[in-house]
């Protein structure tokens, strides 16, 4: 198994910050945050043929994600505490940030962790024979 790189440089307008992969308790905080900030509707939003709702789903996930695992320098040169404070703009711009350079980095962790469990199971296999 290759596992993924766990930092990843991320490039908000002139400025670099570098993260690296969510800890267990980050991961859920993210996904807690998720439910929190669509008040429990977010499959709703994210399997709507609705394009605004997919759309929130999508800000849902970037918000969710950078309050968590972001330094606080990001929030200090976006000038904010909170990323829902953020105008419709810089949502979209942060959204835009999330899709072309977090997904993929998430993605490849994504997947090592289904190796590491689906090679769990193979084991489980053989050993019951």
């Amino acid at each position: 198994m290759t596992l993924p790189n766990k930092t990843k440089d991320i490039i908000v307008k002139e400025n670099t910050y570098t993260i690296t992969f969510p800890t267990n308790r980050q991961l859920m905080s993210i996904y807690s945050r998720k439910a929190q900030l669509s008040k429990e509707g977010y499959d709703s939003l994210n399997t709507s043929r609705d394009g605004n709702s997919k759309y929130v789903a999508m800000l849902i996930d970037a918000i969710a994600t950078f309050e968590n695992i972001m330094p606080p320098q990001f929030f200090k040169d976006l000038n904010v505490t909170r990323l829902g404070d953020l105008d419709v703009i810089q949502g979209a711009e942060l959204v835009k940030v999330y899709q072309d350079q977090y997904e993929p980095f998430f993605n490849s962790v994504v997947m090592a962790i289904a190796e590491v469990l689906n090679s769990t199971k193979e084991n489980k296999a053989t050993e019951v024979v």
